[in-house]
């Protein structure tokens, strides 16, 4: 008696099974991929709550997945950025700094000599603006020979 062939039968089973295993991959890539995207959405969010100066703002990522519709966008914007959130006060002040203008000159720089060497240093304070109200400070060294 002839033994039964069973290789085609394997084959559409291994094939079967290799479709699946590829199709729940492809489905778990998705989830991550949505869940990588709403994570992305949620840090803009948290930023917009942080630029808006009050996180209690009502809003959601629904409010950003959905649709653009102007009627309802402006709707919504008047709801979220109502007379309450422009009449609220400021708690934070802005530092004050003093101008280098307003010290004296003396203070301005320091001598220091150098008996040996037989001159003299003098340390000239600089600064950069390098951005928006951020400077940066540094002193020059000169020196003069006597």
């Amino acid at each position: 008696m002839r033994k039964k062939d069973e290789r085609r039968k394997q084959k559409r089973d291994a094939y079967k099974e290799r479709k699946q295993a590829e199709k729940q991959a492809r489905k778990d890539e998705i989830r991550e991929l949505k869940a990588l995207k709403k994570s992305e959405i949620e840090e803009k969010l948290r930023k917009l709550r942080k630029l808006a100066g009050d996180d209690s703002l009502p809003l959601s990522v629904d409010d950003l997945e959905a649709d653009f519709d102007p009627t309802s966008y402006d709707k919504r914007m008047d709801e979220i950025f109502s007379s309450q959130y422009y009449g609220k006060s400021e708690a934070e002040e802005k530092p004050v700094f003093s101008d280098i203008t307003e010290d004296s000159s003396e203070e301005l720089f320091d001598i220091i000599e150098d008996a040996s060497l037989d001159r003299q240093s003098v340390v000239y304070p600089r600064s950069i603006v390098l951005w928006k109200g951020i400077v940066l400070s540094y002193f020059f060294f000169g020196v003069w020979l006597i």
